[in-house]
């Protein structure tokens, strides 16, 4: 560069760097006042420039960073907004509900949906719903504004809270005592809600240390002891009235006796005994050896599996679940398309009813109808409360007699016997309504 360009660009620099002071001093207040000019310096004024700049160029990218956050997540919970609504309009469709709208509610997913079929059609359910992605959610569905209208709110589940793994379930358990319900399974910081003996809960998940999590009412998730609940009530009502005609039905059912090979095998008997009368040629032996569920006892889930082995007299036995299990086994490996439904809950009518359409019934009741059943034993298997009932005893329903008051049973260990229905009633329902059907 020539002599006179190093000059200009000299002169240049001197009266940017002027300009820029001016308009500090003039910002800053350096030029207020003469005593206050001379505060100054040059060198202080472009120090402090310096952090101004320093400070400008610092709070920009703060902001550029929060901006770029705040739209990341927007994104996110836009996305989680798409997905959601794809989810209930998948979930409506397979319910036969039209999809109306939905919205986020925090974490709750809110859908308004409408029957599709009948415009008065409110129907309110808690279903557990597993998503294409593998997330589990509880759909509750109730009464909306106007009618015809429901709410689906899904909730997601959690798998894991406060370091402690819990195992998907779904069904209903009722308070055996007062409860207190946590919101975090180590029960460290007090209980947010109290309940009472016979309260009723949506039980979601189990630990294996035996902590329940409950669903409550809005997608909240509560954690509670597991050993102050059942499965089944104690404070059922254990009375019917059958407002059936006067008629006796009786089904050609033979008769199969548990002993000697089973003598703790009723319930696998009473299985044998109703496919002998679909004309299946199969022993109790077999059935028990090749396809029902067994565990050992203080291992065994009764409601899945038998307790122990119908062979041995120390045995227990099993609930309907495991009946279903073993009946549905072996009709798959005979190539048959009967299947065994587990008919637990029904009404004693509705079991007559079946009879009268020529279908035997599996019943649990108690093996001496003047004693009532008993609590002997419990343990926990996977977080599951056992409570083992004493006295149980399983027959086949194989008839009635409304006039006399009666039923006609297949009693592995007595024969085809005849019981008073009204007592029979009463020690089938104590062993909570239990029956399986093979149609």
């Amino acid at each position: 560069m020539s002599g006179k360009g190093k000059v200009k660009a000299l002169i240049l620099s001197f009266s940017v760097l002027a300009l820029i002071i001016i308009l500090y001093g003039y910002k800053s207040g350096l030029f207020v006042s003469e005593a206050d000019s001379e505060k100054k310096t040059a060198a202080g004024v472009v120090k402090d420039l310096a952090s101004d700049v320093r400070d400008f160029f610092v709070n920009e990218w703060n902001g550029f960073r929060l901006t770029i956050g705040k739209m990341a997540e927007e994104s996110a919970e836009e996305r989680a907004k798409i997905l959601a609504r794809e989810e209930a309009m998948r979930i409506a469709a397979e319910e036969n509900l039209v999809y109306i709208d939905s919205h986020l509610e925090g974490d709750t997913n809110v859908i308004e949906v409408k029957s599709s079929d009948d415009p008065d059609r409110v129907e309110a359910s808690n279903t557990l719903v597993t998503t294409e992605t593998g997330e589990r959610y509880l759909a509750i569905v109730s009464e909306g504004n106007e009618p015809g209208i429901a709410v689906y709110r899904y909730v997601k589940i959690p798998s894991e809270m406060s370091g402690i793994e819990f195992r998907p379930v779904e069904d209903r358990v009722f308070a055996n005592e007062n409860v207190k319900l946590y919101d975090d399974p180590m029960f460290e910081n007090g209980s947010v809600l109290s309940a009472s003996a016979g309260t009723e809960f949506t039980r979601v998940g189990i630990s294996k240390d035996c902590c329940y999590q409950f669903i409550m009412e809005y997608g909240q998730v509560l954690y509670a002891d597991g050993t102050k609940f059942r499965r089944y009530r104690e404070d059922m009502e254990t009375t019917e009235t059958i407002d059936m005609e006067k008629e006796r039905v009786i089904l050609d059912v033979s008769y199969i006796s548990q002993y000697p090979s089973l003598p703790n095998g009723c319930e696998i008997t009473s299985l044998a005994t109703v496919l002998k009368y679909l004309g299946f040629n199969v022993t109790k032996e077999k059935l028990s050896d090749d396809f029902l569920p067994k565990a050992k006892i203080g291992e065994a889930n009764f409601y899945e599996e038998f307790v122990g082995n119908p062979r041995n007299k120390d045995a227990y036995g099993c609930y309907s679940g495991a009946i279903v299990t073993a009946a549905n086994a072996y009709l798959e490996s005979v190539g048959s398309d009967l299947r065994a439904k587990d008919y637990t809950g029904s009404t004693f009518k509705e079991l007559l009813l079946k009879v009268r359409e020529g279908n035997p019934v599996i019943v649990w009741a108690t093996a001496y109808l003047n004693q009532n059943p008993g609590f002997s034993t419990e343990w926990i298997v996977d977080g599951e409360y056992m409570v083992w009932k004493g006295n149980l005893h399983c027959m086949v329903l194989a008839g009635y007699d409304t006039l006399k008051g009666t039923v006609v049973v297949s009693d592995p260990m007595r024969g085809i016997e005849e019981y008073d229905m009204e007592l029979f009633i009463k020690r089938f329902k104590q062993f909570y309504s239990q029956a399986v059907i093979v149609e």
